[in-house]
């Protein structure tokens, strides 16, 4: 057979495959009687280019979509996607087996890591393993290790009080969440904090990790090729990258240490284990590699989740520094928790029962929003409803914090940074019904205690200290921008501030 026919065949063939393949999306698909764009239903190439094209702004169309199609509509051949706060509790419910979604998830490259688990019964037992280590009486016991890193990051703000020079607070802030992290889940800081950089680099890489996940998402082969790259030949595609490479390869150290017996790199002075320790003791753990591939995935994101709160206290800043009412009832609130005469601050236990604090942090959740994309849901076995749709097993559903954040129903004037909405009792509850930053269910993140902790101990330090002031720093540096997977902000500039003591600071 002559090469140009044989070719022509080929193509012949992949558009009749094409043409078949479309037909049956439109029109014999189980979903295609839901409302949505037929461009959607046929080809996940319209997402892509609001994603690849736009960079990230698949989730903004998303919201388009729902103003002309209604709560919910078929945003891909295979996905459904819900705007629709009460529905909320349903689709992120207790009751039932929940998978989640590969398509957001293999960019990734963890298979073994709980959080990116697709199954829901092998998710419930790796989550079992660790839901102990990160308990609210447990991030409790470590308050002394916290309280550490907070004097630390205090002492490296002070520096910039003595020089005067311009702070990047988000990068301060990202190096402290990564040393909390590692200190808290493997017994050893990276010792960021110490670094007069802050290792910058890594945490312009988690910063910056959305487009190669977007990327990852439609073009499956780039996130393999990312992962399996030497050190030597990420630090020709630039700095950030080649930071992360050698905080991989810090962790992977960690796994083989322990699985080694060693415990030096893993337990600190005061015995505290390590997330690697509980793993290997824990009975009858899924597998999807090597023991110790499976350990390195679960340790890798674990630690990479943990710079989320950075992300908060970057909103927080902002806002605070921007808003000087705020920024002075909450301080009154610090003063009054303080005891008369000491020079100590509040304890974990006694900020937590703060009222106006827990708002302040509650509203830099919100406008920080976690996962920012549409977490799916998946009921493997068995038809799902909303409202009068009748949603097959095996569909895909997802919501994004994104919309449900600025349903101006449950959120007036949801751009704006209104702490006291937080306030009323009756109104809490009902926000509460809709709001989750670390999501809800059976899949709420492990490090919500953690973290919590982290921005009730780092928050109080910081702004009863020291006074702060936005260095070339707009509203479009904190602003949503963009979908990657966290929230992207508008511009790429960063929380720049100036820092003076306190000028009427009386306590610690």
């Amino acid at each position: 057979m002559d090469y140009p026919v044989f070719l022509g065949l080929i193509g012949g063939a992949l558009f009749v495959y094409r043409l078949l393949l479309t037909v049956y999306r439109l029109v014999f698909h189980p979903l295609a009687e839901f409302p949505g764009p037929k461009l959607a239903a046929a080809t996940r190439l319209y997402e892509a280019y609001y994603d690849v094209l736009q960079g990230g702004k698949y989730i903004f169309q998303i919201g388009e979509l729902h103003k002309q199609y209604g709560p919910i509509v078929r945003i891909s051949p295979h996905e459904l996607h819900v705007n629709d706060p009460s529905y909320h509790a349903t689709l992120y419910s207790h009751i039932g087996r929940w998978d989640k979604y590969y398509f957001t998830f293999k960019p990734f490259q963890r298979p073994g890591a709980g959080a990116f688990t697709i199954g829901h019964d092998d998710h419930q037992k790796r989550r079992a393993a660790l839901a102990p280590f990160f308990s609210k009486e447990k991030v409790s016991e470590r308050e002394p290790f916290l309280s550490e890193q907070v004097e630390l990051l205090v002492s490296r703000v002070e520096r910039n009080v003595a020089s005067g020079e311009v702070l990047d607070i988000g990068i301060a802030y990202a190096a402290f969440s990564m040393d909390i992290a590692t200190g808290y889940a493997q017994g050893n800081t990276m010792g960021n904090l110490d670094r007069t950089d802050f290792n910058k680099d890594l945490a312009n890489f988690f910063t910056d990790f959305g487009p190669l996940w977007v990327l990852g998402k439609h073009i499956p082969l780039l996130p393999w090729l990312f992962r399996r790259a030497p050190k030597w030949m990420l630090s020709y595609l630039g700095d950030r990258l080649a930071a992360y490479k050698a905080f991989s390869q810090r962790n992977l150290a960690q796994v083989r240490l322990v699985m080694s017996e060693s415990k030096q790199a893993a337990t600190d002075t005061k015995g505290h284990v390590s997330i690697i320790h509980e793993l290997l003791k824990a009975d009858g753990l899924p597998r999807t590699s090597s023991k110790e591939q499976d350990l390195f995935d679960e340790s890798d994101i674990v630690l990479s989740g943990g710079t989320e709160a950075s992300r908060t206290l970057r909103v927080l800043t902002y806002h605070l520094c921007a808003n000087p009412k705020i920024m002075t009832r909450l301080r009154e609130e610090l003063d009054k928790a303080a005891p008369v005469g000491s020079k100590t601050p509040p304890s974990l236990h006694e900020l937590r029962k703060l009222p106006f604090l827990t708002a302040v942090i509650t509203e830099g959740t919100r406008l920080s929003y976690g996962a920012v994309t549409r977490l799916q849901r998946i009921a493997p076995d068995r038809t799902t409803r909303y409202g009068n749709w009748t949603i097959p097993a095996g569909t895909p559903v997802g919501m994004s914090n994104g919309l449900i954040f600025h349903d101006e129903e449950y959120f007036p004037d949801s751009h704006s940074f209104i702490p006291e909405r937080w306030l009323d009792p009756k109104e809490k509850a009902k926000l509460d019904a809709v709001f989750a930053p670390f999501g809800r269910g059976p899949r709420m993140c492990l490090g919500v205690n953690l973290a919590w902790a982290e921005l009730y101990l780092s928050v109080s330090a910081l702004f009863s200290k020291f006074d702060m002031e936005l260095y070339k720093t707009t509203i479009e540096d904190v602003q949503f921008g963009s979908d990657a997977f966290v929230a992207q902000t508008k511009s790429p500039n960063g929380v720049r501030v100036t820092v003076k003591h306190r000028r009427d600071a009386s306590k610690f």
